[in-house]
């Protein structure tokens, strides 16, 4: 619910990328209008067509990379309510870099 009182829809998955064909491999001959960058204005207008009040990015890659960057994208846009993003949960670093990262993690109100 907002401040308002209205209930919100939310749109539990959305992926954001500049598009490089070296880390978007898997966007195929059979997805090739998804071959350009998608970022939060293209998002925030599809999101106003559809009636959509907010959404969670998720990671299309597995790099730690990309999740600060959908962090740092949701810190800037309102319309971006959360990040589902990845970090490497078998890697040595992971007890280290989990700490810290739950550290910077943002309260989602």
């Amino acid at each position: 619910m907002d401040a308002t009182g209205k209930i919100e829809t939310i749109d539990a998955h959305h992926h954001l990328w500049r598009y490089t064909p070296a880390e978007y491999g898997w966007i195929d001959d059979d997805m090739a209008r998804l071959r350009r960058d998608f970022l939060p204005p293209d998002l925030i207008a599809e999101m106003a067509t559809a009636g959509i009040d907010g959404t969670i990015a998720v990671q299309a890659r597995q790099t730690m990379e990309e999740t600060h960057w959908l962090l740092d994208l949701a810190d800037a846009n309102d319309a971006i309510r959360g990040v589902v993003g990845w970090a490497d949960i078998a890697g040595e670093e992971f007890r280290r870099t989990s700490k810290a990262e739950g550290a910077a993690a943002r309260d989602p109100g």
